[in-house]
């Protein structure tokens, strides 16, 4: 049981959610990644699809664990996508150049690719 994620599996592909508002420090960001670096090191984890919908807050750090799920994804040949980001978590991806090297979309159907 995650404490701060909750996965789904839809088709092919595996959905995270946040499972809280705020992404900072104080909430054991190490956690946090390691939670999310066991999604995506799960065998059935070829499409891994990040919903940001319940997020009204990321701290910077959270860039680095992201960064390091891509990697993982990338690896193995592996799908990520983001998605449903508030407009001010999507400007921080913007402002940091990140939005040009990962792929985010809109909607959860969108990164789906329903």
């Amino acid at each position: 049981m995650s404490k701060h994620l909750r996965v789904e599996k839809n088709n092919d592909a595996l959905v995270v959610h946040f499972l809280d508002k705020k992404i900072h420090a104080d909430v054991a960001i190490a956690d946090l990644g390691q939670e999310l670096y066991a999604v995506a090191a799960r065998p059935d984890c070829r499409k891994l699809v990040l919903n940001f919908s319940d997020v009204d807050f990321l701290c910077s750090a959270m860039f680095g664990k992201v960064l390091g799920v891509k990697k993982m994804m990338a690896e193995k040949e592996g799908v990520l996508r983001l998605c449903e980001m508030c407009p001010n978590i999507r400007l921080m991806f913007k402002h940091t150049g990140l939005d040009r090297i990962l792929d985010i979309r809109e909607t959860e159907a969108d990164a789906l690719g329903q």
